[in-house]
């Protein structure tokens, strides 16, 4: 054999070896993890529980267990404000969810026909948000915004008055 072929034997080997190294290692990278995600996640199924009223999934988010529940009465308000919404604004209105924090309610969703993504944000940072990759502004669009922009302030009210009774102000 001469020297040439013997090093690229050689050379091979190490490759080999090095490669089974590399792949060792992002096993092991994997496996942890893997281990550090499930705690994760875990950890945070542990601090969120998930409703479903009048069709739009209610996430409530909180480190105290006792925050997971809604009681009859925000039951009844959230049911009542999506109706309201439905009525008001849209029929045909798609909602992703509505999430309750400690200081904090997002409810997002979209207008189907018009392209346009809504999200009403109550707490620490009210708002309305609106997102669009290309709405066409006419008559129907601005009833809808118009309509959005008002529903903000019964989004806000009742909202912020479950808070204010969730933090027991």
């Amino acid at each position: 054999m001469n020297m040439e072929k013997k090093n690229k034997i050689d050379s091979y080997d190490q490759i080999k070896t090095m490669l089974k190294k590399i792949r060792s290692i992002q096993d092991t990278v994997k496996l942890n993890y893997g281990i550090i995600r499930e705690q994760e996640d875990d950890s945070i199924k542990d601090n969120e529980d998930i409703n479903v009223i009048n069709g739009v999934d209610v996430v409530i988010q909180s480190e105290d267990q006792m925050d997971l529940t809604l009681n009859d009465d925000e039951k009844n308000k959230i049911s009542q404000l999506i109706d309201d919404f439905r009525s008001e604004i849209s029929e045909v209105a798609e909602f992703d969810k509505l999430q309750i924090y400690s200081n904090s309610v997002k409810l997002s969703g979209s207008i189907n026909g018009l392209s346009l993504d809504f999200t009403f944000s109550s707490g620490d940072d009210i708002g309305l948000y609106i997102t669009s990759s290309l709405l066409k502004i006419d008559d129907s669009s601005l009833v809808v915004i118009n309509n959005l922009k008002t529903f903000e302030n019964k989004f806000s009210d009742v909202f912020n008055s479950i808070l204010s009774v969730r933090k027991g102000n």
